[in-house]
């Protein structure tokens, strides 16, 4: 009986019950998770299950003011198991932070049914299977952290849809096909990472529009084509690293135009030619360079990052 979550949460309910406590369904939902994630191998699970305790005084449960629940915040606490139907029952939820633990499984779709949700971290698990189109139906998404798990298949263009993301990290899964150009149309994205994967094709020019995006990640993907000139519009971008990432061609002079570059990592490509003087005459925050790898001519100008 005791093996099965549900049951656990059912009767942890009931002596709570019994203790006088307000049953809530957030309580009953929170017990679930506790035998669902391995509750009791966590590293802290301070007051939790406590009869005598509220949950929005549970450890990593955030409340607003009507002791609604309103985060999770479990990152690095050793939970395992996978992500049960059930959490979609917090219709309150706007964070979810579940980063580097032990998860795994793949994404039940009742979760985005969480429709006031802002942040969600599962980044460093061990999740699986695709990443879902349903993220569309997440409006006031806007941090989403997918990074080093082991999603597969391809990036959805629904993830075009969500107008208010800010952080995409899809890096360091099993991702293939394209970049979908509908990532464009992400007007405050500022992170957006996706290298370590398998991607194809090119890079679509469209993201040359991001003018707010601050860090962009590809490197270790197999691309074709050259490196968009469209790279210039990006002009917020701090770090650029495209290393690995099979392209070809000459590096344009319009990446000249990212005055706030700091780190820009083009190393193991097939890039032949000269470096563009723009390197050396607009780009004075560099402060990492890494070409090695290509078949650039010539040197690295001195004027770079002084």
């Amino acid at each position: 009986f005791f093996c099965d979550p549900t049951n656990t949460a059912l009767w942890q309910l009931s002596s709570d019950v019994i203790s006088g406590v307000n049953a809530t369904d957030s309580r009953y939902t929170l017990n679930l998770l506790y035998g669902s994630w391995d509750g009791e191998g966590w590293r802290n699970k301070q007051n939790w299950l406590s009869p005598a305790i509220p949950e929005c005084q549970w450890e990593g449960i955030g409340c607003n003011r009507q002791d609604l629940v309103r985060s999770i915040s479990l990152q690095s606490n050793n939970l395992g198991g996978t992500i049960p139907t059930e959490l979609a029952l917090m219709t309150t939820l706007r964070i979810i932070e579940l980063g580097s633990n032990r998860l795994s499984g793949t994404l039940p779709s009742e979760i985005f049914s969480l429709r006031d949700l802002v942040e969600l971290r599962l980044e460093v698990n061990f999740l699986s299977g695709t990443i879902p189109s349903l993220f569309s139906l997440l409006p006031f998404l806007e941090s989403l952290q997918l990074e080093f798990n082991f999603f597969s298949g391809t990036i959805p263009q629904q993830l075009g849809s969500m107008f208010l993301l800010k952080t995409l990290t899809l890096g360091d899964n099993g991702l293939t096909g394209e970049i979908p150009s509908s990532l464009s149309r992400l007007p405050r994205l500022e992170t957006l990472t996706f290298n370590h994967n398998a991607l194809t094709g090119t890079i679509p020019p469209e993201v040359g529009r991001l003018g707010n995006l601050r860090l962009l990640s590809g490197g270790s993907n197999f691309f074709r084509g050259r490196l968009i000139s469209e790279i210039g519009g990006m002009t917020s971008l701090q770090t650029l690293d495209l290393g690995s990432a099979g392209l070809a061609g000459e590096i344009p002079s319009e990446i000249g135009a990212n005055t706030d570059l700091s780190i820009l990592s083009l190393a193991f490509n097939n890039f032949v030619g000269t470096l563009p003087i723009s390197l050396a005459t607009n780009l004075t925050e560099l402060s990492y360079v890494y070409f090695s790898g290509n078949g650039i001519e010539g040197t690295i100008p001195s004027e770079i990052g002084t």
